[in-house]
């Protein structure tokens, strides 16, 4: 589940499915795509107020969502500040960014805000209030709640993966996918999926964390008269589930082989070179107790 900020109402934001592998690690080009169904994604409308605010004062503020055990996910933001005209655009994409880090990012009921500004702390509590269902999906994780943080709190690595430990970091010790165990790794992977409703990103990190590939493709199908042509549409249309899953296919293979240029792995004939650790995926819609909402 992702968010994204509607064309329609520019300062109004509505729970929708993008962005939601990592907020800011997939670079998005759907040539015109999101147009189809009236969204713009998160990064479209902060690439706008960064531009916007480049030469003026910015309210900084720090969003910190908690995991027993784990290093908070510390996301910084800079918002225009009250009385600017692009306030309300602003602390809609805040509202956006809040929704996806602790849904589809981390998996958290427990958000705290790093803030001076009393104000922002405020709207963004009444947003929470005005949207029972968010609160009432995220306590799957446990109680809901959203507290004030010092800047002291904020942990001295930003936006640490959900999968490092608050001792320092780290992996764990049994991968899910892999070769041999006695064999000599050389590369540990991570996948991410976001199976959108306008298209599938994908994102692929190392076990420090770092970013090694992204890849965006639009639904599609395959031409029936020439199999190697594509057919990009609506995946409200496609009627067997082969066809989803066959794009899903496609761009986790895709992804992963640019990862693996990236990282310069050859994976030799017995796979030792690299190994597949984890997949996160973010599916067109929310799962709660094991049904798709």
């Amino acid at each position: 589940m992702g968010v994204v900020v509607s064309r329609a109402r520019p300062a109004a934001a509505r729970i929708a499915t993008a962005d939601a592998v990592a907020v800011d690690a997939v670079a998005v080009d759907c040539g015109g795509g999101m147009a189809d169904f009236g969204v713009e994604p998160l990064s479209a409308v902060a690439s706008e107020l960064r531009q916007a605010l480049a030469t003026e004062e910015v309210e900084e503020l720090v969003l910190l969502a908690d995991r027993p055990g784990a290093v908070p996910y510390a996301l910084p933001l800079e918002l225009p500040p009250p009385g600017h005209a692009l306030r309300e655009r602003g602390l809609a994409l805040l509202w956006a960014r809040t929704v996806t880090v602790a849904a589809a990012i981390v998996g958290t009921s427990r958000l705290r805000l790093v803030t001076k500004c009393d104000e922002t702390f405020e709207r963004l509590k009444a947003d929470f209030d005005a949207h029972p269902k968010v609160t009432s999906h995220l306590e799957q994780y446990g109680v809901f709640s959203f507290t004030r943080a010092l800047p002291e709190d904020v942990p001295a690595e930003l936006r640490a993966m959900p999968f490092q430990s608050a001792r320092g970091g780290g992996v764990a010790d049994e991968p899910l996918l892999g070769t041999n165990e006695a064999a000599s790794l050389e590369k540990r992977f991570y996948l991410g999926v976001d199976y959108g409703r306008s298209d599938v990103k994908c994102a692929v990190v190392d076990e420090s964390g770092k970013e090694l590939s992204t890849y965006v493709t639009r639904w599609w199908r395959a031409v029936e008269q020439a199999a190697e042509e594509r057919e990009y549409l609506d995946p409200a249309i496609l009627t067997s589930i082969d066809e989803p899953l066959r794009c899903l296919g496609e761009a986790a293979l895709e992804v992963i082989r640019l990862a693996l240029d990236a990282a310069g792995t050859e994976v030799g004939a017995n796979g030792a070179a690299a190994r597949l650790c984890g997949l996160g995926l973010s599916a067109a819609g929310c799962v709660r107790d094991g049904r798709l909402c």
